[in-house]
């Protein structure tokens, strides 16, 4: 831990090897993540461009149960190797749609189970705490019913939030957002 503090300091540490200490531990020091409160699903949409929904689909793989990725006509199609990825044909499927079969899906895996659903752009690059963090906000309280970054312009400060119940006093981040899936929301499918 001091020499922690030292780097958080900006001082240069300087180590003299020919002094013997007793004082020595064997074992590391890292960062836990934090923990996600119930499972938690990702449901995305991807055409083409599969080495941006690669980085995603791995950044957030690692942080949740499952991801559902809806390859909407990719050519080629897109593959991932990942165990907890399940790419779904969605050839000319609209977005809403593809939304809401990932829904289902989620709401299937967990058996009725309160659960997260995340829904995710593909071309977002995501802390390794983003599912937590939106996962803590949307559990926070019984009335919420969904959680999303709070942003400036296209900036997502760090650690900044957003909630609602649902009475339409924020803007929706669109482009990722979690919901409470055992509330059984669905997107209306004729939305443009």
């Amino acid at each position: 831990s001091f020499c922690v503090r030292l780097a958080r300091a900006d001082i240069t540490l300087h180590v003299h090897t020919g002094v013997e200490t007793t004082h020595q531990k064997n074992t590391q020091l890292r960062r836990e993540q934090p923990a996600i409160p119930d499972p938690t699903y990702v449901v995305m949409a991807g055409l083409d461009r599969h080495e941006m929904t690669g980085k995603i689909v791995e950044q957030v793989a690692a942080q949740c149960t499952r991801v559902f990725l809806f390859d909407n006509g990719s050519d080629p199609a897109y593959v991932s190797h990942i165990d907890n990825v399940e790419v779904i044909d969605a050839a000319g499927v609209g977005l809403h749609e593809m939304w809401n079969r990932g829904l289902v899906l989620a709401e299937a895996a967990a058996g009725g189970f309160p659960h997260n659903v995340a829904v995710l752009n593909n071309d977002l690059e995501v802390t390794g705490d983003f599912l937590a963090r939106l996962a803590q906000g949307l559990r926070s309280r019984d009335d919420i019913a969904i959680s999303y970054p709070n942003h400036h312009d296209f900036e997502m400060p760090r650690g900044s939030l957003a909630v609602t119940s649902g009475n339409g006093a924020r803007t929706l981040s669109g482009w990722a957002f979690m919901l409470r899936g055992e509330w059984g929301f669905r997107f209306d499918e004729q939305f443009e």
